[in-house]
């Protein structure tokens, strides 16, 4: 369609240009047609514009379903088209029998410019030809062309809420797959620390067995123990970097490296638990009072060993903090100075009018 009315559009300009005296008349005769053309392209743009009337949902709609339209696109230019369409017709009929008059006269600029007894004519039909075409380009153009582009802009920007509720649908899945895989893996760690828990459980059994087993001749069960005791401590120790907090766990590292004869790392993975529940700010309760209660055994231990070599004075040393320890495990529970009056480990530690059991 587009391609016929170039071809008229161009047999018009190569009229007005086979009739102008001159190239400034040509031009000036083109920016006429020009004019009358744009003129017919505005008329029909108003004609064109079709009215768009918003869908109501129906009533076996799902709740919450948009309309087809949930505004009326461009309905003020369509008001507009509506009203001045309809003056354009009302007063066209009113002044159709003085249409030629008026015509003419618009005409006549145009053909004083062009000259020649054939100037007021080629006037009037350049206007009414490149007028006429103007108005069928502008209407048809529209009908088949723009209008389809509008709705299918349209259809675009009333599709985004759904495109957004498409992605939120689907970021949602992707976030749920996550937790579930982080829930699942967190599980499985769960159940790994359980069972290395357990593992330096069964431990404590070799270290009494270790304990038990003594003298030259039986060397090789010793021996054998001592490398168990050594695998339980690493999946101990890998079992509290999962829980660094852990009571029972340190307790556990700690009476296995006294059935290595380590009691200076016994005593470390205590402080060291102490320190992490600090660290986790973790108020001051009974499992610190168990913890400090065996640091307090532990250095009471040492200073035994060292009372043994005849390290008096060194065995004190172990014998102060043994006591500050069992004096800050008695304050968070006071049933530890019953359990203090009873434990073996601790028998050495007290001495009278320096360490007394009632001073707890």
């Amino acid at each position: 369609m587009n391609c016929t009315f170039l071809f008229f559009l161009g047999l018009g300009f190569i009229a007005i240009c086979l009739y102008a005296q001159s190239w400034s008349h040509a031009a000036t005769a083109s920016l006429w047609a020009l004019a009358a053309l744009a003129s017919g392209a505005f008329a029909g743009l108003l004609f064109g514009i079709q009215r768009v009337r918003q869908k109501k949902p129906t009533e076996d709609a799902e709740p919450g379903t948009p309309p087809g339209y949930q505004t009326e696109i461009n309905n003020n230019l369509s008001e507009v088209s509506d009203w001045l369409t309809k003056i354009i017709v009302g007063i066209g009929l009113i002044e159709l029998s003085s249409l030629p008059t008026k015509l003419h006269k618009a005409a006549l600029p145009l053909a004083t410019c062009l000259g020649g007894d054939c100037g007021l004519a080629v006037a009037v039909g350049i206007i009414i030809f490149f007028g006429v075409i103007g108005f069928l380009i502008g209407f048809i153009d529209y009908r088949t062309f723009l209008a389809i582009l509008i709705r299918d802009s349209d259809d675009q920007l009333f599709s985004i809420p759904e495109y957004v509720k498409g992605m939120t649908h689907k970021a949602t899945q992707e976030m749920t797959e996550i937790v579930e895989e982080r829930a699942k893996k967190t599980a499985q760690e769960a159940q790994q620390i359980t069972e290395n828990v357990a593992i330096a459980g069964d431990a404590l059994q070799m270290a009494q067995f270790a304990e038990s087993v003594t003298g030259p001749s039986q060397g090789p069960r010793k021996s054998e123990a001592i490398e168990h005791l050594n695998e339980a401590l690493q999946i101990l120790q890998s079992a509290r970097k999962d829980l660094p907090t852990n009571r029972t766990l340190a307790i556990m590292g700690g009476r296995l490296l006294q059935a290595l004869h380590r009691s200076e790392d016994s005593i470390s993975i205590l402080k060291e638990t102490l320190a992490n529940r600090r660290k986790a700010n973790i108020t001051p309760d009974t499992d610190d009072a168990a913890l400090l209660f065996n640091i307090a055994c532990y250095e009471n231990l040492a200073a035994q060993e060292l009372d043994k070599s005849g390290n008096v004075a060194e065995a004190e040393n172990h014998r102060k903090p043994a006591w500050e320890s069992l004096e800050s495990s008695c304050k968070l529970d006071t049933n530890n100075k019953t359990a203090a009056a009873s434990d073996p480990d601790l028998t050495t530690l007290f001495k009278p009018g320096v360490r007394d059991l009632a001073s707890l």
